[in-house]
């Protein structure tokens, strides 16, 4: 029966992980490939009724996909009513329009994009909206990317500067290369800290194909070994630390400043999941050839490449339809899903695919939750980011270090998540800011009389109100010469737009991780007539919840491999 496949799929993925195995190398194949040969579950076919909760990123992207390779009967149910574009695709892909600034988007969720590893999402990026709409923060127009990091200048003896990114991770270089020869930091230049940057890049690939092996994809890195599952039993700070990594961790929390790299319980494996050589490679490309950008944007925001993927196939996103109970019936596959909504629609399928947040929405709506699916939810929790849209005065034209024409289009303030200079379990600092009109729309600077801006803030765990105490101290931090360098002005004040704060990377505890609870979930995919996808089963980025799509697709689909592209690349002619 289905209870009894259950119970035995769970009693082997805990005996296997939890006892120990005979390995002795992390694998090289991807975790489709792995459990491809002992598919667990029902058949799933194209005739199959298919209703996914949850109508963001993951959702949107597989329903599309399922819609492209044949599928009959896919329904979309999203709780948001759908009519503001703000909240239509969640955090992946919200954002505001102003009057005053026309089709501007200011985006308020996930935005950015590494041409180096964002393979899949480029592929779809091309697919449905053009490549065009790709662009480059700030144009010919601004740089790209400046850093401010006041204590780091202080700590040196130096002036306070806002510096183009290379120069900042060089600067910092010197310190973590030379911390007893402060007489060198003024003597030498911090350029020659590129030499040492570009040798610990080759020592980091070295060093994480160690642990996780030679991969190159995200979604979910292959399973490591038991042997190096000891050595990831610990923070990721404490890793790269220990390591002698502690240049490129720096490094690193300029562009993952929302993943919280530094935090002392951030389980090391998401920091290797997140920060893969290919990342931290394409920063020297960049360098060597100035055509190859550090990261992207998209015009009009992620919404549009959403928004092009319903409208292309026509997806049925029913908004406004908040899922109340789901009854499996697992005791009898034969009998069909119920999906009941408010209201009291009840809506019959034969397989679920749970795209909304695991930790907070899976336990609350199904009725007969397994252990394998509490021991998840409940081994998961979140971070809060809160995201916060200003109205101020223009910042003063005079010239800072990295750019003649005063602002860059992306700023970051790396110090706020450096345990030695700021208390991270204290109250959070503002550690990157964006200038939306800068940023994607350059050629309206000119005419645009206002500065709008998104600063944001990490804070370690989750909390409701987290904007109350959040928003007056981004105010404060953008406004601060003493935190910002370049400070805009504080009169007139500035004016809030709007703010979120996300329920923002849910991941397993360390304890969860040592259990390899992520391909545990992977390994049950399609078990219960339930796959399981979105940022909570993987780590919050787009491309991450797209690969991650695409493994459970060919794990569930085997037979439709030739229609499913190359290894693992989502091709746009498949």
């Amino acid at each position: 029966s289905g209870v009894a496949s259950i119970g035995v799929v769970e009693r082997v993925a805990s005996t296997e992980f939890a006892m120990g195995c005979e390995c002795s190398k992390p694998s090289d194949v991807g975790p489709a490939e792995e459990v491809r040969a002992c598919p667990q579950g029902p058949k799933v076919t194209v005739d199959s009724r298919v209703v996914i909760v949850g109508g963001g990123c993951a959702g949107i992207s597989m329903a599309a996909r399922l819609l492209k390779l044949g599928f009959k009967s896919v329904v979309v149910l999203e709780g948001d009513s759908g009519s503001n574009e703000h909240h239509k695709f969640g955090k992946a892909g919200a954002l505001l329009r102003l009057p005053e600034t026309g089709d501007a988007p200011h985006s308020l969720g996930a935005c950015y994009l590494s041409p180096a590893w964002y393979k899949h999402t480029i592929a779809l990026i091309k697919e449905y909206i053009g490549e065009s709409e790709l662009v480059t923060p700030g144009g010919d127009e601004f740089a790209i990317a400046s850093v401010a990091a006041p204590k780091t200048d202080e700590l040196k003896g130096t002036p306070p500067a806002v510096r183009t990114l290379d120069k900042y991770i060089f600067s910092d270089y010197e310190v973590v290369k030379m911390p007893d020869r402060p007489d060198l930091w003024k003597k030498l230049p911090d350029e020659l800290q590129m030499i040492p940057f570009a040798i610990d890049i080759q020592k980091y690939r070295a060093f994480h194909e160690s642990l996780l092996g030679k991969y190159d994809y995200h979604g979910l890195p292959p399973r490591p070994t038991c042997a190096n599952m000891k050595q990831l039993n610990c923070s990721f700070y404490d890793l790269m630390v220990d390591n002698g990594f502690k240049g490129i961790l720096d490094f690193a929390i300029t562009g993952g400043g929302a993943y919280g790299l530094t935090m002392p319980d951030m389980p090391a494996l998401y920091g290797l999941w997140l920060l893969t050589p290919a990342s931290i490679e394409n920063v020297l490309a960049s360098r060597v050839d100035p055509s190859i950008p550090i990261f992207q944007m998209l015009r009009h925001g992620y919404s549009s490449l959403w928004e092009a993927m319903v409208e292309r196939h026509g997806i049925n996103v029913r908004y406004g339809h908040r899922v109340t109970r789901i009854d499996r019936h697992l005791s009898d596959p034969d009998r069909p899903i119920v999906v009941r909504v408010a209201g009291g629609e009840a809506i019959e399928c034969d397989h679920l695919v749970f795209a909304a947040p695991m930790h907070r929405e899976f336990l609350r709506v199904v009725s007969d939750a397994t252990d394998l699916e509490r021991e998840v939810c409940g081994a998961l929790s979140a971070s809060s980011l809160v995201s916060c849209l200003l109205k101020t005065a223009k910042k003063a034209d005079a010239a800072v270090e990295c750019q003649p024409g005063g602002e860059a289009a992306v700023t970051y303030y790396p110090n706020a998540l450096m345990p030695e200079f700021t208390d991270l379990q204290g109250v959070p600092r503002v550690y990157h800011e964006r200038n939306s009109i800068r940023s994607v729309r350059p050629e309206m600077e000119a005419t645009t009389p206002m500065r709008y801006t998104v600063a944001y803030q990490y804070i370690p765990v989750y909390d409701a109100n987290a904007c109350s105490v959040a928003v007056p101290n981004i105010i404060s931090d953008i406004t601060s010469k003493d935190w910002v360098v370049h400070a805009a002005p504080s009169d007139p004040a500035p004016q809030v737009l709007e703010a979120e704060n996300w329920d923002w990377l849910a991941l397993f505890s360390q304890a969860a991780v040592q259990q390899f609870l992520p391909w545990r979930l992977f390994e049950a995919q399609g078990v219960s007539r339930t796959w399981y996808i979105g940022s909570s089963c993987c780590m919050d980025s787009v491309e991450d919840v797209l690969q991650y799509n695409d493994f459970v697709l060919r794990r569930q689909l085997p037979d439709m491999e030739t229609e499913m592209g190359p290894r693992h690349l989502l091709r746009s002619d498949a």
